[in-house]
């Protein structure tokens, strides 16, 4: 195996990320005193469906709004 394999693999790559992730999840729970888990919650259960709602809201206002059914 090659260096370079080893260190730019895609599997490395996302274990890199998404341990990046973990770590700034970490420091925004320090910092707001709420604790990882908590902040954890908050993101991936409350504002992401959230978002996802007021998106999808929006396009079929905008959508309607249009007169189409296309797109």
């Amino acid at each position: 195996m090659l260096l370079k394999d080893k260190f730019f693999g895609f599997s490395n790559f996302i274990d890199l990320v998404f341990w990046w992730c973990v770590d700034i999840l970490h420091v925004w729970g320090d910092i707001t005193g709420l604790g990882y888990n908590l902040i954890n919650i908050l993101i991936f259960i409350l504002l992401q469906p959230a978002l996802i709602l007021i998106f999808f809201t929006l396009w079929i206002v905008e959508r309607t709004r249009r007169g189409g059914s296309h797109g």
